[in-house]
């Protein structure tokens, strides 16, 4: 099922780093790995994070393009992957908490 969808297409976007495996489905599709936060950093305690951390730099050298939430997040992984310094953007996913009243009492 996987396979057939990603075929049938000419754009992946995957929003976890673990459904980057099923980009050998589709190759030779371009795909822009969407996060949402560095998952090793909200789990500094636990003794897998560095393989946690060493999937999701996995993950993000086989995207075309990674879009994070916070300059921050991307900084700290461009620090330590220099060569993705091209194929990194931030797309914030906040609101303006002006905004939210001003709607509220529409």
């Amino acid at each position: 099922m996987v396979r057939n969808a990603i075929a049938n297409t000419d754009l992946i976007i995957f929003d976890f780093p673990y459904l980057m495996t099923a980009r050998k489905y589709g190759h030779k599709i371009p795909v822009i790995l969407n996060t949402h936060n560095l998952e090793f950093g909200l789990w500094p305690s636990l003794f897998w994070q560095w393989l946690i951390k060493k999937f999701e730099f996995w993950a993000f050298q086989q995207a075309d393009f990674i879009t994070f939430c916070t300059n921050r997040e991307m900084q700290t992984v461009v620090n330590q992957l220099q060569q993705l310094q091209t194929q990194v953007g931030v797309i914030p996913n906040g609101l303006n908490t002006k905004d939210l009243i001003r709607y509220r009492n529409a």
